[in-house]
């Protein structure tokens, strides 16, 4: 079975006559114009940026080591400058490769767009689809970009899943379109439309000596909780939590992933907030409970966002309005698990 692949560009066509000065110096500074500069060169060279090494971009480009080394070396020597160099194993920008990734990404940004407003023309919906959703929305994101992926099967579609430090930074570099997430942050640039309730239950496993009945918040900080790494949204909203209540956990227990959590509570760790997406079926089945503490769950929203002023692709412009369109829907088709009810 030939799984399709799932990405995201720019709209250019909005932005042609619109570009942004950095841009333009960008390409002045490192004399672009009138080079011999090859759109694969500049494909390969976004690659080994996104990937931090030559072997993974050529694995991701399906070419080799030496091949991919080549184009590099050769972008280089057209340009005048180095664009890379280690330092031990580890791949670092150039101050010149850091304004080559700029223009490279608006040059084959605004060919995709391009491409994008010509189907669009047409009256169909085209191009590719770059989205990041934070780990917690991995359960249910896949099957909102399947519904997609079917109503518009034109549309190439990158899904990339990250912590929601790594999404937000990701926005703000213009590496993807459009984000899924909760918490975010008011202080960044960025519009949001909420599209899906996110509960945050405290869930620990059935036979956990706080399980039954109703308990503080005090009572379980003085137990083990398992915890998310720093950055991530629902340690951000249980530490807010935490603060205004004026509660200190007495022994924390660090772990990367929801997965990690759920696996931790089902091996009787401790207790861990948890989206209600993550441990459904562990609820469903009695394995674990979702514990009785005054405020909890915590209710949030997850939202659909991208950065604030963006010319969105037509691909991205079509999936903000398909989730827009059909949130009610959304909202009884994911109620109660992350599944579409039959």
């Amino acid at each position: 079975m030939r799984v399709k692949s799932i990405i995201l560009r720019s709209d250019i066509s909005k932005r042609l006559c619109k570009r942004p000065a950095s841009s333009m110096y960008a390409l002045d500074e490192i004399g672009l114009r009138g080079l011999p500069v090859t759109l694969r060169q500049l494909q390969v060279f976004l690659a080994v940026c996104a990937e931090n090494g030559f072997s993974r971009a050529g694995e991701r480009l399906g070419l080799s080591q030496p091949a991919v080394s080549a184009q590099i070396r050769q972008l280089e020597k057209v340009l005048g400058h180095r664009l890379v160099e280690f330092v031990g194993r580890t791949l670092y920008l150039t101050a010149e490769g850091e304004a080559m990734r700029v223009a490279a990404r608006d040059v084959l940004g605004r060919l995709d767009a391009a491409r994008q407003a010509l189907a669009a023309l047409d009256g169909s919906v085209s191009g590719t689809l770059r989205i990041v959703a934070v780990s917690s929305a991995q359960y249910f994101a896949p099957h909102l970009l399947a519904e997609f992926m079917a109503a518009y099967p034109a549309v190439d579609v990158r899904m990339r899943v990250a912590n929601r430090y790594t999404a937000l930074d990701r926005l703000e570099r213009n590496e993807d379109d459009l984000a899924i997430m909760a918490l975010v942050p008011e202080e960044r640039a960025l519009e949001l439309l909420p599209f899906l309730d996110n509960e945050l239950h405290l869930v620990a496993r059935a036979d956990h000596p706080l399980a039954s009945g109703r308990v503080t918040l005090d009572a379980l900080a003085g137990g083990t909780v398992l915890m998310r790494e720093p950055g991530s949204g629902i340690r951000r909203a249980f530490e807010r939590e935490l603060e205004q209540r004026g509660v200190r956990l007495a022994r924390v227990l660090e772990l990367g992933s929801s997965e990690a959590l759920r696996e931790g509570v089902r091996a009787g760790l401790g207790a861990a907030l948890l989206p209600r997406h993550a441990v459904y079926r562990e609820l469903a089945s009695g394995e674990l409970a979702s514990l009785d503490v005054a405020g909890f769950p915590l209710r949030r929203s997850w939202c659909l966002v991208h950065a604030r002023g963006k010319a969105l692709n037509p691909a991205a412009e079509r999936m903000k309005g398909f989730i827009g369109e059909r949130i009610r829907e959304i909202g009884t088709r994911f109620d109660r698990t992350p599944f579409p009810k039959a």
